[in-house]
């Protein structure tokens, strides 16, 4: 029997030692508190028709974030919905507005097959 148990726990904490590491490192929480004062450059807004929101959109999103974005682009999230629905808001306040498009068409392209996706310019996060 306590054999067992170590093997349980050693098990559990080999499962916890491996974890994958999550896609959206350089993504912060956004607060309510200035979401009415602050205009961001580009919001994506994952939604719901009932049944949730498309994962693979929001997967393939936080990779997008992860491996495409620098220090100079700073992306928000926040959820809104109570199936999961979410918006990324993105500050580029330091990037060329030539590269700001390009980023937001990059951006545009990875989500193309999506259904659930609404794209907003210039707006607040909220």
């Amino acid at each position: 029997m306590k054999s067992t148990l170590n093997c349980l726990i050693l098990f559990g904490l080999l499962q916890f030692g491996c974890a994958k590491k999550s896609f959206n490192s350089k993504i912060r929480t956004h607060s309510d508190e200035n979401s009415s004062e602050t205009n961001y450059r580009f919001k994506v807004s994952l939604f719901s028709k009932g049944s949730g929101i498309d994962g693979k959109a929001k997967i393939d999103l936080e990779k997008f974030i992860d491996l495409e974005t620098k220090e100079s682009v700073v992306v928000y999230k926040r959820s809104w919905g109570r199936e999961g629905e979410i918006d990324y808001c993105f500050e580029m306040s330091k990037l060329t507005a030539s590269n700001q498009t390009t980023y937001i068409e990059k951006l545009k392209n990875r989500l193309l097959t999506s259904k659930n996706v609404n794209y907003n310019e210039n707006c607040a996060c909220k």
